[in-house]
């Protein structure tokens, strides 16, 4: 049995919902947590393949392989990974960062970074907005949690996939599936894989109205996000982006080196 992890937030749900109904045909077990979690998990051992962190691939390429076709991408705004900031960036001395990411921490790193006053710091915090701004002069939030801020000035909202895209032009790619050196994944799981990518548009109506319950009553703003914002497939531009993502923090020193992206294939 392949032991698969993947986050269940609400832009995974195209690709979690399709692969928990295989899973049987599939021969899988499906294990969902935080992506930072996902990330550790994989790295140990406890799953066979994970969608984690690009950064965190990133870290691991030597260890690991990239699943064609699947991602979490973006190009511009995506509402969903955001700094939050009391004042100027210059201002800014310490920064609450969402504990369960890792991608959106390095872009921190990169985009803001030399923006932020001198010395400033990071302090890992759940992801509650009032008690971050409490500690700290800004805050780092991803996933569902920001669909229910409220923004008011003095506050100030800056989207980090809207910075990247105005710096480089590129999508910003969050996440990939990534699998361990030495297993191997069979054609029809790589397969099923794909497809939840390429028909994830199909699907967005109903998940955004089957996530518009509780705190969350907006179905349309949801189907916006998941067709609009967020991109399925690691396609050609995805990966230029995550290249260029490789190479500036590299020359940043937020990664110790570049290896390349390398794919699975059935060979495993």
């Amino acid at each position: 049995m392949t032991r698969l992890g993947i986050h269940d937030f609400l832009n995974a749900q195209p690709l979690l919902q399709p692969l928990r109904e295989q899973a049987k045909a599939l021969n899988l077990s499906i294990h969902t947590a935080p992506p930072a979690q996902l990330a550790d998990q994989l790295k140990a051992g406890e799953l066979d393949l994970a969608m984690i962190p690009s950064i965190e691939y990133l870290r691991n390429a030597d260890r690991y392989r990239l699943v064609p076709g699947p991602c979490i991408a973006s190009k511009g705004r995506v509402d969903t990974v955001l700094l939050i900031s009391k004042g100027p960036l210059d201002q800014i001395h310490s920064v609450a960062a969402d504990q369960r990411s890792r991608t959106s921490i390095a872009a921190l790193e990169l985009l803001f970074g030399e923006r932020f006053a001198p010395g400033w710091s990071l302090q890992a915090m759940q992801p509650d907005l009032n008690a971050m701004m409490q500690d700290c002069d800004a805050a780092l939030i991803i996933g569902d949690p920001t669909f229910s801020l409220d923004i008011k000035a003095p506050l100030v909202a800056h989207d980090l996939s809207l910075e990247w895209q105005q710096r480089t032009r590129l999508p910003f790619v969050h996440a990939v599936f990534a699998v361990r050196n030495g297993v191997t994944l069979s054609y029809e799981l790589l397969q099923a894989l794909a497809r939840a990518a390429q028909n994830s548009a199909a699907t967005a109506e109903r998940i955004a109205n089957d996530y518009a319950v509780g705190d969350y009553k907006n179905p349309q703003r949801f189907q916006d996000y998941l067709t609009n914002k967020i991109r399925y497939i690691l396609g050609e531009e995805e990966i230029q982006g995550m290249q260029t993502f490789r190479d500036l923090c590299a020359a940043a020193n937020i990664l110790p080196h570049a290896h390349d992206l390398t794919f699975t294939g059935l060979a495993g």
